[in-house]
């Protein structure tokens, strides 16, 4: 290892050298400051209120931010005799899927009846109805190479009743 950090490990690794000499379509990856980032937030706002309609009101919300998650790329074909099809033209994890971005909302009342507590929850996930892509194709024989397969659920809406006593 020609430096004693892990991004001149990177930029002098066989992969990056394998990247450096392969067409931009194939490669997905950057070499430097690849770091993933992941993140989220909450917030939860009591409505104030004095009267029996307008008092036990909440508004939550929930979003969730993250970079892409590394993949593997693979020839498609058993070069190594494994009879396993995942030959990889490099390491591990050299091409990345896209960011993940989701903002959830919930609006709930609480009323108290007796000794027992009664919530009622509506609750929308994926706010905004962004696609988030789950899986991508990684196999360079492939006409799909790079392209997403599956992604998470689109919005959706919830409605609960939650007793509690």
């Amino acid at each position: 290892m020609s430096g004693s950090s892990v991004d001149s490990f990177l930029e002098d690794s066989e992969i990056c050298a394998w990247m450096r000499e392969t067409p931009r379509i194939v490669r997905m990856r950057r070499c430097r400051k690849s770091a993933r980032a992941d993140g989220s937030a909450a917030l939860t706002w009591q409505i104030p209120g004095e009267r029996a309609l307008t008092r036990g009101w909440a508004l939550a919300t929930v979003m969730v931010l993250r970079s892409g998650r590394p993949y593997t790329v693979t020839w498609g074909d058993d070069r190594n005799g494994t009879t396993q099809n995942d030959a990889r033209p490099g390491a591990r994890n050299t091409a990345e899927t896209g960011a993940y971005r989701v903002v959830d909302l919930s609006l709930a009342k609480h009323e108290t009846v007796g000794r027992a507590r009664l919530e009622a929850r509506l609750e929308l996930f994926n706010l905004f109805n962004t696609v988030n892509y789950d899986e991508y194709v990684g196999s360079l024989q492939s006409s799909l190479f790079g392209q997403p397969i599956s992604a998470f659920p689109r919005r959706r809406l919830q409605l609960a009743l939650v007793l509690r006593y």
